[in-house]
């Protein structure tokens, strides 16, 4: 005798092979289990098929669900299979051994799941799944699909287990949340692979003695096989679907009649479980992987740990590495922006504190002097930074947040910046000077921003670029409202115009930004000749191939030189980083 496989089976494999009168058996226990009336013709066909030879492989025991559809039966391998009770183990013999060699215990019959259907061609989401041979323990994967006589057959392991639509409804709520976990990393696994309109009613699923659920419908799967990456909206919603029919059986089992209601005061289910669920039917998850997970943290009794960037900035100590680049371009004979750049360091009881600033300006275009006013703009910024910052009071610098005194304090700088681009007008024959802005006061681990106009910062942080201002030019304004699409900005006959500049004396107003920062972050800072020619998608995939600032700065200017160079360049990145890490 050979062992050919171990098997993990939890029925009964000595069970009897008596047919209650019905024609049909439970898989457990041998009791009728019909879950969809049969015609009974249909029923006496199941009867009658007991002892069929199908294939000349597969020996019908018993029925144990007539179904509309489909009969599924349990059945044995001809002559060769035998399960030892004794070792939990199948084996397929030489010989026609009554006992087990390893233990001595009688061999009784290895079970298999036979499913019939009534036509040749059987579900085309059936023969689909199989064809991919997709594994999961929430299914019993089909190990073998054929046709015979005209008639399609699926064979599974057996599955000692009782339909959920005949069991009793008081179900624990720890295994609801265990099935519905279970049953989310399956549709995961489903849904990578194309299928969706997953079966998730009662009669659909099976559990074992040990409270294993398994799903056993296969025929209604709608197959999306060009749509594996998720982007088509039909699959999009045919996946919501799903996670909606997942939602609405845990609400079942729970003993819910539908979706709690939220303005309800007698519910009592856990109010996060009642957000989790809700989400599920409402579209709240991109995928059943994050339904899984959060049910899974449910069930024991976990909630989900929500650590604000504030608390993660605080909790590491940052240096900062930065790098600078300016360039006229490849069409301006002259270079109207300016960069500024200081930094300094305070040691405190053996701890350091870190703080800089950082300013890029870009003289206005059409405008008088523009090279003027963007020079005054960023001198003016050191030197009020310097003089409140530093000379006042050196011990005073705190790494914690402290958005009212340092946001208010580089808003104050430009706006003496702006005041003293109005006043260098007349000195330098100049009526109308003026220059964008934009700014960061970087204090500890927190970056305090500024901006003025249509130069801009962003935040490069785990390989992604984000914008954290807002140009104040007219075509933003456009986006904004809907009149054209955010590609059109750089295409735009009035990509050029901004609605606000320092050098105003009418109503001057700066938008200032919070930013906790944290080690591996990323800082840039850059005028509109930098963005306008290296697109933010250009931008990030440069900034994901190279780590240091300068080396960064160096390669976008080039980049953006080598895309047309049409206005001048300026760009400053400061990289966050453990003292280890810098240099």
């Amino acid at each position: 005798m050979r062992n050919e496989e171990d098997v993990n089976l939890s029925e009964d494999n000595t069970g009897s092979n008596e047919v209650e009168e019905s024609g049909t058996v439970d898989e457990q226990t041998g009791s009728s289990n019909e879950t969809t009336p049969a015609e009974p013709e249909t029923e006496h066909a199941a009867t009658s098929d007991v002892g069929a030879i199908i294939a000349d492989r597969y020996l019908i025991d018993a029925a144990a669900s007539v179904l509309e559809d489909r009969i599924v039966y349990r059945a044995t391998e001809k002559g060769h299979l035998r399960w030892c009770a004794g070792c939990r183990e199948l084996y397929v013999l030489d010989q026609d051994d009554e006992f087990c060699d390893e233990c001595g215990a009688e061999l009784g019959p290895g079970w298999y799941r036979l499913t019939r259907w009534a036509t040749e061609q059987g579900p085309a989401g059936v023969d689909s799944f199989v064809q991919a041979n997709l594994g999961h323990d929430v299914w019993l994967s089909p190990t073998d699909w054929f046709v015979c006589e005209g008639q399609r057959y699926m064979i599974q392991e057996w599955f000692g287990g009782r339909i959920l639509a005949d069991m009793p409804g008081d179900h624990k709520s720890e295994v609801v949340l265990a099935w519905g976990s279970k049953l989310a990393e399956g549709m995961q696994v489903l849904h990578e692979s194309g299928f969706a309109g997953i079966p998730l009613g009662r009669a659909d699923l099976a559990v074992s003695d040990g409270d294993e659920i398994k799903l056993l419908n296969w025929g209604p799967f709608s197959v999306f096989p060009s749509q594996t990456e998720m982007e088509d909206d039909a699959f999009d919603l045919a996946r919501q679907a799903d996670l909606r029919s997942l939602s609405l059986l845990i609400t079942d089992l729970l003993s819910q009649d539908s979706l709690p209601n939220e303005q309800d005061e007698n519910q009592t289910m856990d109010p996060v479980l009642l957000e989790i669920l809700s989400d599920m039917a409402q579209g709240g998850y991109d995928d059943a992987l994050s339904a899984s997970e959060d049910l899974s943290e449910r069930l024991h009794g976990e909630e989900p740990v929500q650590v604000s960037d504030i608390e993660l900035a605080q909790r590491e100590a940052l240096s900062f590495d930065a790098g600078a680049r300016s360039h006229a371009g490849r069409v301006r004979p002259l270079n109207e922006d300016s960069i500024a750049l200081m930094e300094f360091e305070v040691v405190r009881d053996s701890l350091r504190e870190n703080a800089g600033l950082y300013v890029v300006a870009d003289g206005v275009g059409g405008h008088d002097s523009g090279e003027i006013a963007s020079r005054v703009a960023a001198g003016t910024m050191a030197r009020y930074i310097s003089e409140r910052l530093i000379q006042s009071d050196i011990s005073g610098i705190s790494g914690n947040p402290d958005e009212p005194t340092y946001g208010g304090l580089i808003g104050d700088a430009v706006r003496a910046a702006n005041q003293a681009v109005v006043d260098a007008g007349p000195d330098n024959n100049a009526s109308n000077m003026g220059t964008t802005l934009t700014a960061a006061l970087v204090v500890g681990s927190f970056a305090y921003i500024a901006n003025v106009g249509d130069s801009r910062t962003y935040l490069f942080r785990n390989g992604v670029l984000s914008p954290i201002t807002t140009d104040h030019s007219v075509v933003a304004r456009l986006v904004a409202i809907g009149m054209i699409e955010p590609e059109d900005v750089y295409t735009h006959p009035q990509r050029n115009y901004v609605y606000r500049a320092l050098g105003s004396t009418e109503d001057f107003q700066v938008d200032t930004y919070f930013q906790p920062l944290l080690s591996g972050d990323r800082l840039i800072l850059c005028s509109d000749g930098l963005w306008e020619m290296v697109h933010d998608p250009e931008l990030q995939s440069t900034l994901v191939e190279t780590d240091f600032s300068q080396a960064a700065c160096d390669r976008l200017v080039e980049l953006a030189n080598a895309n047309g160079g049409e206005d001048n360049i300026s760009i400053i990145i400061v990289r966050g980083c453990g003292y280890e890490d810098a240099g």
